[in-house]
């Protein structure tokens, strides 16, 4: 056998699910890790529900997705229903969960969580009025 002219051959990764010296998870132990870090309650309905328990999850707890809706149409300044348009094909909880992450990013980037309070409360009474 001739030997490689360029130098030594690579190293091999120890496993075959490692990579970059980090084990690769399967799914059940990623969502294992993300939901140990959650907390469970029981929704107006009795439904159980979890979130992280942040200031944010808390105010958001009880609030429909059409109120977690227009409240981060309200904070980002977008027009009322850009939000139900643009999520009009899922469904209410992923409605809700990316919602609920805009409203996150906002209090993260550039506002507080009493302009969340605001705005759920805002948002709540437009909706309830309106229907």
């Amino acid at each position: 056998m001739s030997k490689a002219k360029n130098g030594p051959a690579p190293e091999k990764a120890t496993t075959a699910t490692e990579v970059d010296g980090t084990p690769k998870r399967s799914k059940a132990q990623q969502l294992a890790a993300y939901k140990a870090g959650y907390e469970t309650y029981q929704t107006t309905t009795g439904n159980l529900s979890m979130d992280n328990g942040d200031d944010v999850a808390l105010i958001l707890r009880g609030a429909s997705p059409e109120v977690v809706m227009r409240a981060a149409e309200k904070l980002k300044g977008l027009e009322p229903g850009t939000l139900a348009t643009r999520y009009a094909d899922r469904n209410p909880g992923a409605k809700r969960m990316n919602s609920g992450n805009i409203i996150r990013g906002f209090v993260k980037r550039e506002g507080t969580v009493e302009q969340v309070k605001k705005a759920i409360k805002e948002a709540n009474a437009e909706i309830n009025t309106a229907k």
